[in-house]
């Protein structure tokens, strides 16, 4: 059998397509962006790169194994390369982490952290672009895109739409619907697989939080107040509130259910919170995507 060495540790080959799927076989953590198994090999990174026996440097997303092969993944000209690709991507980048909704989750903050990049050395003169949130799924926001080219890839080749692409050259390229359109008026399908791949908050999944809160609030106001003041005025305190709530829930369900397929919905079930009720979101599929308990105030009588 064929071997490489990798990091002092012998390796087989056993038909691995490219150097990396070797390196994480032998269990050595090496960063990607733009690497997804299921993907087409794109190479834009560069995050991947690792230096063989005689000092030269390449991707090992996009180079074939060969027997007898030396390579080395962590070597200090590696580390120095790695520290500045990412600090050139913070240089352009939308560095609001605090309030983004990729925090603590985000991979590129996660290795600024791996590699020690703990300031950033050039000016960004990158124009502000506007936040695409025309769509019901998702949100766009082009001044947090790294151009790896993870959603363009699984748009066209998973989901076969095609709906965004690379636009522009040099300095100016993004990635964007064609002629400049919002991503409401595109084939998209809501998906929200882009979101998935996408390794910072460049497209998210839109969230319904405030017009959630806002409908339950007037749920509250619209149907629980009137009733306790006129049909449930003959039934013990007890009885009024287990009446409402179920009054409150049934409507709720109702209300959040409207939403078209395709988009995030919201049920409302289990009437048992005495001052709240359970909310689960499901994708278009019906699998679950986060469930949790919600306690909206009370109405003042």
């Amino acid at each position: 059998m064929d071997y490489m060495t990798i990091d002092g540790i012998k390796v087989p080959l056993e038909g691995e397509k490219n150097i990396l799927s070797l390196i994480r076989k032998a269990g050595i953590d090496i960063p990607t962006f733009c690497y997804h198994s299921d993907l087409s090999i794109y190479g834009a990174c560069r995050m991947c790169m690792v230096e063989d026996d005689r000092g030269k440097m390449f991707a090992s997303c996009s180079e074939q194994p060969r027997a007898g092969m030396v390579i080395h993944t962590n070597t200090k000209k590696l580390q120095q390369y790695r520290k500045l690709i990412i600090e050139l991507l913070l240089s352009t980048h939308c560095r609001d982490c605090t309030t983004c909704t990729k925090n603590g989750m985000c991979e590129l903050q996660s290795l600024a952290y791996r590699v020690g990049v703990h300031s950033v050395r050039f000016e960004n003169k990158k124009e502000e672009l506007p936040i695409d949130m025309s769509s019901n799924c998702i949100v766009r926001d082009p001044n947090k895109c790294i151009l790896c080219g993870d959603c363009v890839r699984t748009c066209a080749e998973n989901q076969g739409i095609g709906a965004i692409d690379f636009a522009h050259r040099g300095s100016k390229m993004q990635i964007m619907p064609a002629f400049g359109k919002n991503i409401c008026d595109t084939d998209c399908v809501g998906c929200g697989q882009c979101a998935v791949v996408c390794p910072t908050a460049a497209i998210s999944i839109r969230t319904n939080v405030t017009e959630v809160w806002d409908a339950i609030e007037d749920g509250f106001k619209r149907l629980l107040k009137p009733s306790i003041e006129t049909e449930f005025a003959n039934l013990s305190k007890e009885q009024a509130d287990k009446e409402a709530i179920r009054i409150f829930v049934k409507n709720l369900e109702q209300l959040l259910m409207a939403a078209p397929l395709g988009q995030k919905r919201v049920l409302a079930l289990d009437p048992g919170f005495r001052t709240g009720c359970k909310v689960v979101c499901l994708d278009a599929e019906g699998n679950l995507l986060h469930n949790e308990a919600i306690y909206p105030h009370p109405p003042k009588n």
